[in-house]
């Protein structure tokens, strides 16, 4: 159990959060939200001990064991992989060790004393998993991406990605009592992200979780912590119920305000007409104190209501001209780096103006390449790529972030005159991105490395580009810039290439799956659910998923071979299958409707008795006490409608997946 009793944290005039009180208990599910700055990762530092609130305190269980997951890690010099990823759990770790040393010196001295040295020494090393634990750790590194022929390789030599799985791995590991993990996806691809996911859903202990990726948070977070400066809120339910409880939430208290403004305006218009009359001025003071007890509890219901952001909801991108008909022609190219090495192959691909297509695939099977070929940085090994020179691209990559100009200060750089952009544009581009009114004052040079990526994206937007390619845009964005972004490009009418292991931001926007393999990339069409789906279906029946040799993002795909066609058999059975699955659709959506009638006849009902009972009156009718008591039943049932109506949902959403 751990307890964050009445914190506070300020730096300099900025207040990140006042009197923040929870608990955390057994097997919670914790997701943090909130803009960037907010204090999220101060937050957990303060946990791990290694910064401590202005005031009130943190407190834990004996032997309450935290594992942070940091955003820069180094592992011990000589360490392989395997053995960097099992010192992530120090107490196994430190039994091995005593377990070896007591094998080594019961070897030279086999007597009972040494014997007996051992036996502890092995029995304290099997309460902790004992050589289990290292088949898991091996387990977890797979399903990580690491390959078991680079079990045993130095860990001091891998990337910076590959270094941070390998620290996550060590970390899962352990089953801390409480796991706190910072944008653990940024590393990960998105088949590593669904193994991730899959792990935590049956993870024993608790965890706190700070991503961008809304999928992530809404099936794994069984309560919301929101950091919106000054205040940390801990919400009940899912992300999607929080944002529906916040939105209550704050009609609730706007509703009370504004009943208790009107009868302070009633009570002091009473005062006004007849204080001057010697038999009224009595009932006259009475009023005005009762109006000034009204007004204390309007300002008290002020200051809990929850923080809105005032930053821009989103921006839209407009295109100066109408594209032609096809910006990018692709025939059997060879993307890669050697001609002794090449990374893949795509035979035909016409990708035309105004498509979107994300772009998945393991790491380092060769996304970014296809995206630097496509920005003509990177020439062919071999075929044709035909680029539209009239296209105007913007491309977005880590590496671009190197030519920012860094002593030039960030407003004037997103300026430029060149570009053509008001200043009220500019500034509301950047803030809907999560850049503040004080970044904008500052040079580049001074940012952050995360600031600076948004720099760069806020840019690349503001250059009114027609093809749009970005690689991995929403790993330095909060939440709500993701949802800007994702809204923003919902409208671009331009032609977007997209990487990314965000599956949400690929769900909202793409027409297209560009799946990448070693060897051979091939084009699907639909989102990126419709291409799971059809993987989990190809998994489900024994065999790879065919893939067609040549696509084209206008809809065609290969013809089928003969091995390709299906018996009548086959189709009878899934077409009983399809109907079976709409006739449960059918069903699902029914039960949905009623919740859903429910939820607003009891939310009614609540709004309705709140406005009776803040009548100043309320108290003398005689139905007071059934309205406290029907105000506290529906009260206790909304919750549980609300979880009924969530499940539902999602199993409206997996039907409709599997009838895609």
């Amino acid at each position: 159990m751990l307890t964050v009793d009445n914190i506070t944290k300020e730096y300099g005039p900025q207040s990140l959060f006042r009197n923040a009180s929870f608990g955390v208990g057994a097997g919670e599910r914790i997701g943090l939200i909130g803009p960037n700055g907010a204090g999220k990762t101060t937050f957990f530092r303060m946990l791990m001990g290694e910064e401590q609130p202005d005031a009130g305190e943190i407190r834990a269980s004996r032997n309450y064991r935290l594992a942070l997951l940091r955003q820069e890690w180094l592992p011990e010099p000589g360490d392989t992989v395997f053995e960097a990823t099992v010192r992530g759990h120090p107490e196994w770790y430190e039994a091995h060790g005593r377990l070896r040393r007591a094998e080594q010196e019961l070897a030279d001295h086999h007597d009972d004393k040494h014997l007996a040295r051992y036996q502890q020494a092995e029995n304290a090393f099997e309460i902790l998993g004992g050589h289990g634990l290292e088949q898991t750790a091996r387990e977890i590194l797979s399903g990580l991406g690491f390959r078991s022929d680079q079990f045993g390789e130095p860990a001091e030599q891998l990337s910076g990605g590959w270094r941070m799985r390998c620290h996550m791995a060590g970390l899962l590991l352990r089953q801390a009592d409480l796991l706190l993990l910072d944008e653990p996806t940024n590393h990960l691809d998105i088949d590593s992200v669904h193994w991730f996911e899959e792990f935590l859903l049956q993870y024993a202990n608790s965890f706190m979780l700070i991503s961008h990726d809304r999928l992530l948070i809404q099936r794994l977070a069984t309560s919301i912590l929101e950091f919106a400066p000054p205040q940390m809120t801990m919400w009940p339910g899912s992300l999607q119920q929080y944002e529906q409880l916040k939105a209550g939430r704050i009609q609730q208290l706007e509703s009370t305000i504004a009943n208790k403004q009107k009868e302070v305006d009633r009570l002091e218009d009473f005062a006004r007409r007849f204080r001057a009359k010697a038999t009224k001025a009595r009932q006259s003071q009475n009023r005005l104190k009762t109006a000034g007890h009204y007004q204390q509890q309007i300002e008290e219901l002020q200051a809990s209501m929850p923080v809105v952001s005032q930053r821009p909801a989103s921006f839209r991108l407009e295109l100066q001209r109408r594209l032609p008909r096809v910006v990018l022609d692709i025939d059997k190219a060879v993307f890669g780096y050697s001609d002794d090495e090449p990374l893949f192959e795509l035979p035909t691909c016409n990708i035309e103006g105004g498509k979107k297509i994300g772009i998945v695939g393991t790491n380092g099977v060769g996304k970014s390449t296809f995206l630097k070929s496509c920005s003509g940085e990177l020439p062919l090994l071999a075929g044709r790529l035909n680029r539209n020179d009239q296209v105007a691209t913007g491309f977005f990559a880590q590496h671009r972030m190197e030519e920012l100009p860094l002593r030039s200060v960030t407003l004037d750089y997103l300026s430029d005159h060149r570009l053509g952009n008001s200043q009220q544009k500019v500034r509301s581009l950047a803030a809907s991105l999560g850049l503040s009114s004080t970044d904008m004052e500052k040079p580049i040079e001074v940012l952050s490395g995360g600031e600076k990526a948004r720099v760069s994206l806020t840019r690349i937007l503001l250059s009114q580009p027609e093809m749009l390619l970005l690689d991995e845009p929403t790993n330095h964005l909060d939440l709500e810039a993701c949802d800007a972004l994702k809204r923003g490009l919902a409208t671009f009418e331009g032609t977007l290439l997209i990487v990314s292991h965000n599956r949400d931001f690929l769900d909202a926007l793409v027409d297209y799956i560009l799946e990448v393999q070693p060897g051979q990339a091939t084009l699907h069409h639909g989102n990126y659910s419709d291409w799971l789906a059809r993987q989990e279906v190809a998994g489900r029946a024994g065999h790879p998923l065919a893939h067609p040799k040549n696509a084209s993002a206008n809809g065609e795909g290969g013809k089928k071979g003969q091995g390709g066609k299906k018996s009548q058999e086959q189709k009878r059975l899934e077409a009983q299958q399809r109907q079976e699955r709409s006739n449960r659709l059918k069903g699902v959506r029914q039960r949905l409707s009623k919740v859903e009638g429910r939820m607003k006849r009891s939310s009614a009902a609540i709004q309705e008795l709140d406005q009776k009972l803040c009548r100043p009156d309320a108290v003398a009718d005689p139905e007071f006490a059934d309205w406290v008591k029907k105000h506290s039943e529906l009260s206790a049932e909304l919750p549980e409608l609300e979880q009924e109506w969530l499940e539902a949902t999602e199993a409206l959403e997996r039907l409709q997946q599997e009838l895609a």
